[in-house]
């Protein structure tokens, strides 16, 4: 079991997320995220800020992408093992429905 100091640097003292949706046409949906957390002193991991976006054709498809302001961040590590992260993605999601 770690100290006080340890236990309270283990988790993000301030995240913020901020979200927008709108429709700028019947057929067409944009979501739009950003996310800042403050970093976690004990795995000196630094506070990072990112963003997400989603372009939907209400036809069939979405484009999307995740964490987009830098390659790569870590979120979260722990004493036995190197930090995790997560890797700027984008993807495009096709549905078929009847």
């Amino acid at each position: 079991m770690g100290s006080a100091p340890q236990t309270e640097g283990a988790s993000p003292t301030s995240q913020v997320v901020v979200r927008s949706a709108f429709e700028p046409r019947k057929t067409v949906d944009i979501d739009l995220t950003y996310r800042f957390v403050s970093g976690l002193r004990t795995y000196n991991i630094p506070a990072y800020s990112t963003g997400d976006v989603r372009i939907g054709w209400r036809l069939w498809r979405d484009l999307v992408g995740r964490n987009l302001f830098q390659p790569w961040h870590p979120e979260f590590a722990s004493e036995t093992g190197p930090p995790v992260g997560f890797k700027r993605s984008y993807y495009i999601r096709i549905a078929w429905t009847r």
